[in-house]
């Protein structure tokens, strides 16, 4: 493999298939498996199996490497239990005698973490729109009304002095636009110029059209000085259209979207999205489910904290607005969530009970509103919030200038910030919650005593808990602060929750 295209950032090293065993030496005293399980110093290692490896049919090696980190020979001879090992623990199938392209693809979509970040609809600049057919809506998204029977420059984001953003060399980035077509006589164009850094001249344009603009365009960049890039939106037809955030995303081309193997969950009001990612673990109960929190930052939350536990798991992270719109939306899109989980449940050969829920912030409405549609073990909070219409009016009093997004989540849910739509959105939670079955789940949920945001979560889940479960276990700590304060000591008490669960089956998670 070409160590010139693998870059400072990678070591190759070879492991003999004839010898491969459970205490094989990668190193001098570096031993892979330690403890039964893959030594530390390698969990971020990519694994590369030839054919000669899997044919000697070693289950139990290959369940105690990393999920979603392993290319294999593509067409080899494997069992059926093999290759059902390996489609569970996320391998990728490659011809890895190419190795030139097997080393450009590691160093281009084989990198640690996700990244990324949005440009939202305040940012935008405008085309050729006068002012009369533009309506702003908070910072969801901006209303267009147009009648043009040729291509015009709508809108495009604001990048800085030259709008442009630089792509280095050995990084692919995707870049994606929330929109939605509310008259169907309108079409919608992405198109993105690569300009040469030195000359500034456009070097290629690549467009996407219709349904293509939802999977976004991914931007290469080459391998010597990389480019710049200009994202545009042009339009035509006659109606409205409307136009939210521009995503940059760190890529994984091929292999996912911010994490490998991971997936979207696409809403259908802006074609906006809330992503996840699978990690298989050691294949054993309980499949724990992480919610982010609320962040600017595109990507994944908690991601280490939850491989550690050792066992298979879900994180789940909304993308939607400014920093996440609390995993909500339709039908089709809620239902979406629980299959997912479900469908996972189910690969694992899990019991349905063998679950556990999970968040902090933000995170902890997804848990308690997709545990409700679940039969789980526990539902683990951090900072519990439920009721997002209390959330929206105690900003005007209790906590003026501070997560103002919240009326953004409102608009984006109601339509309007009137009292009576912030009543809407808080029986949007209770409709759902308080028709779960909680008879056999644990809630554990540590709340701030003087939360700024919600101050009565707590209260009501324990309220609606035992009016329809009296013997329904409940663990609860109240810690001094408001919502953003006490944060170690909170995580520490969650942490201890989880430990606890574990114990249930039999695990040990380390302090």
């Amino acid at each position: 493999m070409p160590e010139d295209v693998l870059g400072d950032g990678f070591e190759p090293i070879w492991c003999d298939a004839a010898t491969a065993n459970l205490a094989m030496l990668i190193e001098a005293d570096q031993a892979l498996i330690e403890a039964d399980v893959l030594a530390k110093q390698y969990e971020n290692a990519i694994f590369i199996i030839d054919a000669t490896l899997l044919a000697h049919n070693d289950l139990e090696l290959i369940g105690k490497l990393p999920a979603n980190q392993i290319f294999y020979q593509i067409n080899s001879a494997v069992s059926v239990e093999m290759q059902q090992l390996l489609d569970l623990r996320g391998a990728f199938a490659f011809d890895i005698t190419d190795g030139p392209a097997l080393a450009r693809d590691i160093r281009y979509y084989c990198f640690i973490g996700s990244d990324g970040y949005r440009s939202n609809a305040l940012n935008l600049q405008v085309g050729h729109v006068s002012p009369q057919a533009i309506k702003q809506f908070g910072k969801v998204y901006t209303e267009f009304t147009i009648d043009w029977p040729d291509w015009n420059l709508l809108a495009y984001p604001d990048s800085g002095a030259d709008n442009s953003n630089y792509i280095p060399p050995f990084i692919s980035d995707r870049l994606l636009v929330d929109y939605d077509l509310v008259d169907v006589d309108v079409e919608l164009k992405l198109k993105v110029n690569k300009i040469d850094l030195r000359t500034h001249q456009i070097i290629e344009s690549v467009e996407k059209t219709g349904l293509d603009i939802v999977k976004g365009i991914d931007l290469v960049g080459d391998e010597l000085n990389g480019y710049n890039v200009q994202a545009m939106l042009y339009a035509r037809g006659r109606g409205r259209v409307r136009v939210g955030n521009f995503h940059m995303r760190r890529s994984r081309g091929p292999y996912g979207n911010l994490m490998p193997n991971d997936g979207r969950i696409i809403s259908q009001k802006l074609h906006d999205d809330v992503i996840y990612y699978f990690d298989a673990g050691d294949l054993k109960p309980p499949l724990n489910v992480y919610f982010s929190g609320w962040r600017t930052k595109e990507g994944y939350e908690g991601n280490r904290m939850m491989q550690s536990m050792g066992a298979p798991y879900i994180l789940i992270a909304d993308q939607r607005l400014k920093g996440g719109a609390f995993y909500m939306g339709d039908a089709s899109f809620e239902q979406a969530i629980v299959a997912l989980i479900q469908e996972k449940l189910q690969d694992l050969n899990f019991d349905a009970h063998d679950v556990i829920l999970s968040g902090m912030s933000m995170g902890t409405f997804g848990a308690m509103y997709y545990g409700s549609q679940l039969t789980p073990q526990a539902i683990i909070v951090g900072k519990p919030l439920t009721n997002l219409g209390d959330i929206a009016q105690n900003g005007r009093v209790k906590r003026p200038d501070d997560f103002n997004t919240i009326e953004d989540i409102q608009l984006y849910y109601e339509g309007d910030l009137s009292d009576a739509a912030s009543k809407r959105l808080n029986e949007r939670f209770w409709r759902v919650f308080e028709q779960g079955d909680f008879s056999k789940t644990t809630l554990a949920l540590a709340y701030m005593e003087q939360d700024d945001y919600d101050d009565q979560a707590f209260y009501d889940v324990q309220k609606s808990v035992k009016a329809h479960y009296p013997n329904a276990k409940i663990l609860a700590r109240g810690f001094e602060g408001r919502h953003n304060d006490n944060t170690a000591d909170v995580v520490a008490w969650f942490q201890l929750q989880y430990r606890k669960q574990l114990e249930k089956y039999g695990r040990e998670w380390g302090n």
